[in-house]
């Protein structure tokens, strides 16, 4: 099943997308990548144990995460310049550090 290029996925099937990846609610492109590497490894017709309509079942739904994941990816505008990145860094900085501080 393709989603239209055109049509950006909804929060619902970004959120269907995430689970069956068995992402948290944040992860890089390269565990992103390896979520999805290691899922068809599991699931690739040519290498299931199980029963065959079933993991071709699980590599379409796979296959749909996956293209789910990187239309909702393809969405994000990249700024490279420094002051921008600095400024990202400094906000995950106090997100990870300075949430739960209790004063």
């Amino acid at each position: 099943m393709k989603l239209p290029e055109n049509r950006s996925p909804s929060r619902e099937e970004v959120e269907w997308a995430r689970k069956f990846l068995g992402l948290g609610q944040c992860a890089t492109l390269s565990e992103i990548k390896r979520a999805f590497h290691n899922l068809a490894k599991r699931y690739h017709p040519d290498k299931c144990t199980e029963e065959k309509e079933k993991c071709e079942e699980k590599m379409r739904e796979l296959n749909k995460a996956y293209e789910i994941i990187l239309l909702f990816l393809a969405g994000y505008r990249y700024c490279f310049d420094a002051k921008t990145a600095q400024e990202e860094q400094w906000d995950q900085w106090k997100q990870r550090f300075f949430e739960d501080f209790i004063i």
